[in-house]
């Protein structure tokens, strides 16, 4: 127990992640709470989901998620974490308890408080332990070795004296201390960090959004200086565990708790977090977010009646979808536009509305609109008149049809998200004029529309993308609707173009692609493809469907033009070279060699559904030039039986798979130069019958997952097969059967497994995430599980 700060959860997680802890308990779970609404059904959802990440528990009832935490600690010896606990009611703690009685002697938990109550009502036959502040001379040594370098401590007595009365006036409380980090920011980016007091404490913020929402408010204008503002927030810490993509930019963070506690306290009033039981609001407060799931408009506070003009944001972090029509949700819509005129950004997300009212159109200050995982299944024309319109939300709309024939009249639009529209097949003509535009989820080509020549006069041709030089990632997709002309695909004026991808396929038109392959002569590909020329910093190229034989001349010229990547103040312009390639159903692709070694700086290259492709004579000259590989993934390849010999020369490799490659027959000896890897993986590769002795020595492997290969798996039984003491080092092994006859076998745990990996492989595409970062919802299958 102890103030925020003083480093409970660290101490804790050092005892969680402890090698001894690790042995002496059959299993652990580490929940972080908050102090929202407390409840003893949100609590057993946490540690269940703990337990089995996969499990979707969000929406069970009480009694199921009961039983199912019983089962789970059944018999086990368990080691559970709340970590940073609020409740101090104490009758709901010994429901709690009562529910974890399942587990046997020497089950322990630990808690984390910052509240003396909740140490008294938890504590059973021990005292809590107070962590204390560190004594002036244990804070002064540790001041000086963050202050100066080793050797370099002062010898002045001034500096000294200061020095010890900086240490004495901070030591009590971390607060303060962190609020001098706040106060060095320049003023833009305090205001910056001031928003994020919006999200709930723990929240997964997504950065693009928090950078959209920046701007919403006018605190930066572009979106390339909203990264430099969140990059420079979290070199100085006040962001914390990030996930990266795999180009090393972050996509999301969290707040450290006593950071999350600053933000409120510089927020101040015009920031405001409601809850259920909040009945008032500050008539100061100019921007919202709802810490519940907003569902009558009654939870909306009388009070914000009186200051609704003042209002510029409202956000519903915590809504969450239940697969239901909300039946006040047009009531609580028309109070929101109605009221607060001057909102420059609305969060709807997940909210079970079907229709969007015309009294939308009053908003005429809106820059910010997410609209996603709703039920709406068209926009009214009054959403036209939103002319300060920036970001327009609209993916997992499951209904939705069509993109407004008048999006064209969103001129200051700069993103237009719409994933997961599974029948959408055209765009809407006029999308050239959005020149502003730099996030577009796709472009779909109709049936019948030529590269040029357009098939009606309010669908888009593909020559409309020609003014949209601002984009960062393009996705177009039909492209067998156009392989008979292809004049118009010129990219060289998208300077800013990071992500490409080109796919003949389209998510409802499947059925029919093999016939329209076959009718397709290699050369019309080639031609489409060839006309194709984006600029050599793009950093990921994905070609789905590609019948050609041959890649284009432009593919050859995509190499890295810089020797050094490090993080610019203009990032974007720095990374500059491929590092991410996906050929994906190029049926007809008969080489590779030829292009590899000019992508000297490719990291990541997945190769998928190729049928015709060769690379048992390739040059191992070519594999060489890859000195940067770290992931590599061969799925679905009949002519692969050996891997290419110049493989060996990837030391950096960290990841290797084949999947489905039913003619693969041996991995060589030299397997062993593979000194970086820590991820193996063999699925459906039934000629395989062993492993190379190498794979013995490879230390850094953590991971080994075989499946579908029953002479192998044979051979690596557990403490029986012949090949078990090459892997029995490995820490993670997962070796399971996939024949029917079998399948009972494979674990749910197992099965989530195998689900997530087929999506990080491509297999499925286009997915839809619960609150909890879970996929619930896949919408299309790629081409290679359509094989």
């Amino acid at each position: 127990m102890g103030h925020g700060g003083l480093g409970k959860t660290t101490l804790s997680r050092l005892v969680f992640n402890d090698e001894k802890v690790e042995k002496h308990f059959d299993l652990k779970m580490w929940v972080c709470l908050s102090d929202a609404d407390f409840g003893v059904r949100l609590l057993v959802a946490k540690i269940v989901k703990s337990i089995s990440n996969n499990e979707k528990v969000e929406n069970c009832e009480m009694e199921l998620l009961q039983k199912s935490l019983r089962e789970k600690i059944s018999g086990k010896r368990y080691l559970l974490v709340l970590d940073d606990l609020w409740n101090e009611n104490r009758e709901l703690w010994l429901k709690l308890k009562d529910l974890l009685l399942n587990g046997i002697d020497g089950s322990r938990i630990i808690v984390t408080t910052r509240s003396m109550v909740v140490a008294r009502i938890t504590k059973t036959t021990l005292e809590p332990y107070l962590l204390g502040n560190l004594d002036e001379d244990e804070s002064w040594s540790l001041f000086q070795k963050m202050a100066f370098k080793e050797g370099q401590e002062p010898n002045n007595s001034n500096i000294i004296q200061i020095g010890k009365e900086i240490v004495k006036k901070y030591n009590s409380d971390i607060l303060p201390t962190l609020k001098l980090s706040y106060d060095c920011l320049p003023s833009n980016l305090k205001q910056c960090f001031a928003h994020c007091s919006l999200f709930p404490k723990d929240h997964y913020i997504a950065v693009e959004n928090l950078i959209q929402l920046w701007m919403a408010q006018g605190f930066i204008k572009l979106s390339d200086m909203g990264r430099e503002y969140f990059m420079e927030l979290y070199w100085r810490s006040f962001f914390q565990e990030v996930e990266e993509d795999e180009f090393g930019d972050i996509n999301y963070c969290t707040m450290h708790d006593i950071m999350h506690d600053l933000a409120l306290q510089v927020g101040g009033v015009k920031c405001a977090m409601l809850t259920s039981h909040v009945k008032d609001i500050d008539r100061r407060a100019r921007h919202l977010s709802f810490n519940f799931s907003l569902k009558s408009s009654q939870q909306i506070p009388i009070s914000l009646s009186q200051t609704a003009n003042s209002i510029r944001t409202v956000l519903l972090p915590s809504q969450k979808w239940e697969g239901n029509v909300l039946r006040e949700g047009l009531q609580i819509c028309d109070v929101i536009f109605s009221n607060f005129k001057f909102l420059r950004a609305l969060d709807l997300h997940d909210f079970g509305i079907t229709t969007l009212s015309n009294s939308i159109g009053k908003l005429r200050h809106l820059r910010y609109l997410d609209l996603s995982h709703t039920k709406i299944k068209a926009l009214p024309n009054s959403i036209m008149k939103l002319q300060n319109l920036q970001t327009l939300k609209l993916s997992w709309l499951r209904d939705f049809k069509e993109l407004p024939r008048d999006t064209k009249k969103l001129i200051n639009l700069r993103h237009l998200e719409f994933r997961g529209l599974r029948d959408l097949n055209h765009m809407p003509s006029g999308l050239r004029q959005l020149t502003n535009l730099q996030t577009l989820s796709y472009f779909v080509l109709s049936k019948g529309t030529k590269l040029r020549h357009g098939c009606g006069d309010h669908v888009a041709e593909l020559k409309e993308l020609m003014p949209l030089n601002s984009l960062r990632n393009l996705c177009i997709l039909n492209l067998r609707h156009a392989i008979t002309d292809g004049t118009a695909g010129n990219l060289k004026d998208k300077q800013y173009l990071q992500s490409l991808t080109l796919s003949w396929f389209s998510s409802d038109a499947r059925k029919d692609l093999e016939t329209a392959m076959e009718s397709t002569s290699s050369d019309a590909y080639g031609m489409t493809l060839e006309s194709f020329q984006p600029l050599p910093n793009l950093k990921s190229l994905s070609l789905e469907g590609y019948g050609g034989e041959r890649l284009s001349s432009w593919v050859l010229r995509l190499r890295n033009i810089e020797d050094d990547l490090h993080y610019l103040p203009n990032w974007f312009k720095s990374l500059t070279s491929l590092r991410s390639l996906i050929f994906d159903g190029c049926s007809k692709l008969k080489h590779l060699s030829p292009i590899i070694q000019h992508l000297i700086s490719l990291r990541d290259l997945y190769i998928a559904g190729c049928n015709e492709l060769d690379m048992s004579n390739a040059e191992v000259i070519s594999w060489k030039a890859c000195k940067s590989l770290v992931s590599l993934s061969f799925n679905d390849l009949p002519r692969l039986e050996t891997p290419p010999e110049g493989l060996q020369y990837f030391t950096t490799l960290r990841d290797l798979g084949f999947l489905e490659c039913k003619n693969l027959k041996a991995i060589p000896e030299w397997f062993s130069n593979f000194t970086s890897l820590t991820e193996f993986r063999l699925y459906v590769c039934p000629n395989l019958t062993s492993l190379p002795e190498g794979i013995c020595s490879i230390t850094s492997l953590q991971k080994l997952r075989i499946s579908g290969c029953p002479i192998l798996l044979q051979r690596c039984e557990r403490e029986k097969g012949e090949d078990w003491p090459k892997i029995a080092h490995i820490p993670h092994l997962y070796l399971e059967p996939l024949d029917n006859s079998e399948s009972s076998s494979v674990s749910e745990d197992m099965g989530r497994e195998y689900f997530m990996e087929l999506y990080w492989r491509s297999f499925f595409q286009e997915v839809e995430e619960d609150e909890f970062g879970d996929i619930r919802i896949w919408t299309r299958l790629s081409n290679v599980a359509k094989a």
